[in-house]
Parts: C-alpha cells; sequence; structure tokens
C-alpha cells in the first residue's frame, strides 16, 4: 500500500469498527469519501486516489467487509445500515460537506444518503450505479420468506466458513478473477485486503453472512422518491462493458435526479480500477 502514499486508520471506534485509509499528506480543502462495492474494500480506490493526490481521501471498508469489523453475529446486513455507517463516518472525521464517490453498492448508498443529508455531501460522482436495486410490490412477501429460509438454511454453516483456510493467497486471487471482470493486479489488490495471513493459513475477512438474501429492498416508487431528493449535482461513470442491468437502471432512474449527467469510458464494472486516468479525468473536471 505504500506505493500509493496512504495510511491506514481506523475511521471509527465504537462496535463494529470501521477501517480505511487517508492521503498520507493533506492536500487542499476538497475532501471526498470513497464508498466501495459488495464484496471488494477500499482498495478498489488505490488506483484514483494514486492519480488525484490534490484531494483529501477516506476511502473506508464497509462492515463486513475488509479490515473493518463485522457486525454482531445475531446482527444481518441491511442496506439500509450503511447509510448509518456513512453518517457517522463524515460527521466523524469532517467539519464541512464532502464529495462523495461510489461503486457499485456503494453508488446506490451514495444515492440514498445525499436524499437523507443533502447538507453534508457538495456533490456525487456513481460508477456503475445508479438509482437503487428494488422489490416489485407484490414480490415483498416472498423475498422476506426466501430470506428468513436462507438464513436459516446457512446458520449452520458460517462457523465452518470461518474456519476454513487456504495455503496462498494465489488461490483466492484467481478464485476472485474466475467471477470478476479485474486482471490478477486488481484482483490481488481486493484480496489481499479481504484476507488475513494467520498461523494455519490466509482466510477471509469477509462476512459470510454478507451472501445472505436480503429480507427488505425499497419498492420502486420509493427508490424513484429517493432520486426526486438528491438535489446535489451527479455525475455517473458507466463502462462500456459494465454490467447490462446498469443501462436498465439509468433508463429507469436517470431522469428523476435533480442534476444528473452521464458519461461512459473505456472498460468494464470496475473501469475505475481498470482505466483510472480517464475515471480520474472525469472526476477532477467534475469536483470543484
Amino acid at each position: 500500500m505504500n506505493k500509493y502514499n496512504l495510511k491506514h486508520i481506523t475511521v471509527r471506534d465504537k462496535t463494529p469498527t470501521i477501517a480505511g485509509v487517508v492521503n498520507e499528506h493533506k492536500a487542499g480543502n476538497v475532501n471526498i469519501v470513497a464508498l466501495h462495492g459488495w464484496q471488494d474494500n477500499c482498495a478498489s480506490f488505490y488506483p484514483l486516489i494514486k492519480l488525484l493526490p490534490q484531494y483529501n481521501w477516506l476511502a473506508f471498508d464497509f462492515p463486513g467487509h475488509g479490515h473493518s469489523q463485522w457486525r454482531h453475529s445475531e446482527a444481518h446486513y441491511y442496506f439500509i445500515d450503511y447509510i448509518d455507517d456513512i453518517y457517522q463516518v463524515i460527521v466523524t472525521n469532517f467539519e464541512q460537506p464532502v464529495h462523495i464517490i461510489g461503486h457499485s453498492m456503494g453508488a446506490m448508498a451514495a444515492t440514498l444518503f445525499c436524499a437523507c443529508f443533502p447538507e453534508l455531501v457538495h456533490s456525487v460522482v456513481l460508477i456503475e450505479g445508479v438509482g437503487l436495486v428494488s422489490t416489485p410490490d407484490e414480490e415483498v412477501v416472498s423475498q422476506l420468506r426466501g430470506a428468513i429460509l436462507d438464513r436459516y438454511k446457512n446458520s449452520s454453516n458460517i462457523s465452518v466458513q470461518k474456519l476454513k483456510y487456504y495455503k496462498t493467497l494465489d488461490i483466492l486471487v484467481r478464485a476472485r478473477m474466475s467471477v470478476s471482470d479485474l486482471d490478477y493486479v486488481h484482483c490481488e489488490s481486493l484480496m489481499k485486503r479481504n484476507s488475513e495471513k494467520t498461523e494455519s493459513g490466509i482466510k477471509l475477512r469477509i462476512d459470510p453472512k454478507l451472501k445472505h438474501h436480503s429480507g427488505f429492498r425499497f419498492n420502486e416508487t420509493q427508490a424513484i422518491m429517493v432520486c426526486k431528493q438528491v438535489y446535489v449535482p451527479v455525475k455517473l461513470i458507466i463502462g462500456n462493458q459494465g454490467f447490462k442491468q446498469i443501462k436498465k437502471a439509468i433508463s429507469k432512474y436517470s431522469c428523476y435526479y435533480r442534476e444528473l449527467t452521464v458519461i461512459k469510458m473505456s472498460g468494464g464494472h470496475h473501469c475505475h480500477m481498470q482505466n483510472p486516468k480517464d475515471a480520474a479525468k472525469i472526476i477532477s473536471q467534475f469536483i470543484k
């Protein structure tokens, strides 16, 4: 991590503690808070941070990811709880409004956070994520039922998953590559932060419960109302080989943001890692 001139910090002390990184040296008065995607971590922003040293960055791992603690053993992971995490990180570490950059799940969290707390945000950059993942009204009951059954089915396997060790980091890197659009170097960066070396081998830091089915989502009407209450300027970056569902989300939600512009760049779902120079240029032209 030293090659990126970053400092590892504890962003929030109370349980679950939240870990992250900041610039080793403060630069100017523009503060950026970076929100990563599901099962990623703050390492997904290392390439951007390196190319944009003129900003003060704080990129953190959501609970259950990277170096942050897991939620309580009896707790589960609800999307709306990430909004509380973001709020606590911002009000604890900044006295002035910040710029937010969010990728995928982090982009959707950024949208919801900005709707709830516009006074804390100057602008937002969304990367491969817009609006919210919603559930049709008629599927609300079946979704909750499915989530509870999924928890019950998997609860007996959690302790086993915690004790699973791997001989080398390479095994984890290649496993990530098999389900990702990223190359070895970028997968290695993510999996280094998502794993821990022990005497018994390498184990994952990711909480297995992150994979449990979601018990609750907003319906489409609610998701639209959220987007309507995002008053700050928004730049949406999409990859020309990104997720297909992003196009559907754009057609569904983009018109409801007060001030949103869309720009396409070369790359896939992790275009900000694959092509950081172009992403950095877009961001520097947008954030003033």
